[in-house]
């Protein structure tokens, strides 16, 4: 069989960073591949650190390998000790060397040179660099180092492959800005998949041979960026266990349990998306205590807020953004989220009752265009003017009074179930639409009371009444599931266990207010007088 010749030069370049992307990415696909070619790439790597610590190499080979190969912490252990070993030999050459004779120099350096002591000492030398360097190289390799270094070369790899489109709309720590991929099919655009695909065997590799957190952590991310989420949170969890402090890790896995809610809320998880956005938010604000000048755990809870249509705390998040890191990219992409915000603070300026004639009429008429800006513009359920909630009451109050019209007030529910659902991808008021249309008059009545307590809850929490806000959501909650409704169930309950957070956080606040006097006094009188 003949043997397989490989460019020991195209190596050494590759090494170095001085190839084009395409050939990088061949060279990385055949690493993973061909064992034979990892080792050689590991001699070269090697030489390499020797050429540099007896320079050895072009000046502008110098600036590559500082720049591009010393990259990983094996490299420059590697690199440490070739110094440090050529430090000690040249030392016992010099002092083993007895010192010539003014007159005499030239031919005693050449007499010594080619003795046969010079010779023997030679060969001791080498013996003893290349039995330390092997024993060097099995105490690494045990201690995991090589693993280290796979881990860095993963994450790069991952890098790469989404440097043109990032699969998610939230942040993964550690990634450069790319826009939102569009997703077509099974996959999306502007993903190298070539890449994305020699990174999960690395990784796997990486865990199997030293299950650490950062290890767990890489293997988290790589299963994030492919949206496979349970299997990413599984990672943060493992990793958390042994880095329960660091900041990146748990801006992460918020990242992850918004995106499942996301995904849940698409299906009819409806119940379950709330708890993971809840969760999301805690783990987003625990990153952000350990690290208040995280820029992705920032960004994240920005989008949190949004999923959680909290308005005011979702412009706070942006602006707060785009004051840490204001002119990069993802700046300009909170910008966008703010005036999304901004237009939707004017159309508060209308009633609610005139934004729900405004989308009757483009109902009545089938424009589904105009239908749709009503919903989307109006998603603040602490307003009174969520499109749904406002069709809820209407199609209740009509029903009970056995009006004629009830039937009508049924099908422009569904209607805006169906616009949620095609625009948006949300699936959660499928669900009450539907069950709304099969319940008995006893239910309604239940309903009706319900969703009289829930508006009661929106009116104490804006007031930031938030014990008087929770004991209306728990109430609503009771009503809701004594009628049947799973999904309004849930959502009471995520509206409580918010109620019940602000009130327990303002409660601490108060504390500190009545421990530091000092304080209290640059505190807003506003804040102040709710203690």
């Amino acid at each position: 069989m003949k043997p397989t010749i490989y460019d020991e030069k195209e190596i050494r370049k590759y090494l170095l960073g001085d190839l084009h992307d395409t050939e990088q990415t061949r060279i990385e696909q055949r690493l993973v591949t061909d064992d034979e070619y990892f080792e050689l790439l590991e001699v070269i790597e090697d030489e390499l650190i020797d050429d540099y610590a007896l320079e050895q190499l072009s000046e502008q080979e110098r600036e590559q390998f500082e720049a591009n190969f010393l990259t990983t912490l094996e490299r420059r252990r590697k690199l440490k000790f070739a110094i440090t070993l050529r430090s000690y030999t040249a030392k016992r050459a010099v002092a083993v060397e007895p010192q010539p004779s003014r007159g005499s120099a030239l031919r005693g350096w050449l007499k010594r040179a080619f003795t046969p002591s010079r010779l023997k000492l030679a060969t001791v030398l080498i013996i003893i660099v290349a039995v330390g360097l092997g024993i060097w190289r099995i105490f690494l390799y045990n201690s995991g180092a090589r693993k280290e270094g796979d881990v860095e070369k993963g994450l790069a790899a991952l890098r790469k492959a989404y440097g043109n489109g990032r699969p998610l709309e939230a942040r993964i720590s550690g990634f450069d800005y790319a826009p939102v991929a569009v997703t077509r099919g099974n996959e999306q655009d502007n993903i190298d998949y070539t890449a994305r695909d020699c990174v999960e065997r690395i990784l796997l590799d990486a865990v199997d041979a030293n299950p650490n957190p950062v290890a767990f952590h890489a293997l988290g991310k790589l299963y994030l960026a492919e949206r496979k989420f349970d299997k990413a949170i599984v990672q943060f969890e493992k990793a958390l266990k042994g880095a329960p402090d660091n900041a990146q890790l748990h801006s992460d896995y918020g990242a992850a349990l918004l995106e499942t809610g996301k995904a849940s809320r698409s299906s009819d998880e409806s119940g379950k998306s709330l708890e993971q956005f809840a969760r999301s938010f805690e783990h987003l604000n625990k990153a952000l205590e350990l690290d208040g000048s995280l820029l992705e755990a920032l960004f994240n809870r920005a989008l949190a807020h949004k999923e959680m249509m909290l308005p005011t705390l979702e412009e706070q998040d942006w602006r707060a953004y785009i004051e840490k890191d204001p002119d990069s990219n993802w700046a300009n992409e909170a910008r966008r989220n703010l005036k999304q915000l901004e237009e939707q603070k004017q159309n508060r300026l209308q009633s609610k009752e005139d934004v729900l004639d405004l989308f009757l009429s483009a109902y009545k008429n089938g424009d589904d265009e105009r239908a749709w800006s009503v919903i989307s513009k109006n998603k603040e359920a602490v307003s009174g003017k969520l499109i749904f909630e406002q069709l809820l009451n209407r199609y209740l109050d009509l029903s009970l009074k056995n009006a004629s019209e009830s039937d009508g007030g049924l099908q422009a529910l569904s209607y805006a179930a169906k616009l949620e659902t095609e625009r948006a991808g949300d699936r959660y008021f499928s669900d009450p639409a539907h069950f709304y249309g099969l319940t008995s008059p006893a239910q309604r009545r239940a309903l009706v009371e319900a969703q009289r307590l829930m508006s009661e809850g929106h009116k104490n929490y804006v007031q930031s009444r938030f014990k008087e806000a929770a004991d209306s959501y728990s109430r609503a909650r009771n009503f809701f599931r004594q009628a049947g409704d799973g999904p309004e169930t849930s959502y009471a309950e995520y509206w409580m266990g918010f109620a019940i957070w602000n009130w327990r956080r303002r409660n601490r606040a108060c504390a500190c207010l009545s421990a530091w006097p000092s304080m209290a006094a640059r505190a807003r009188p506003q804040f102040v007088g709710q203690c």
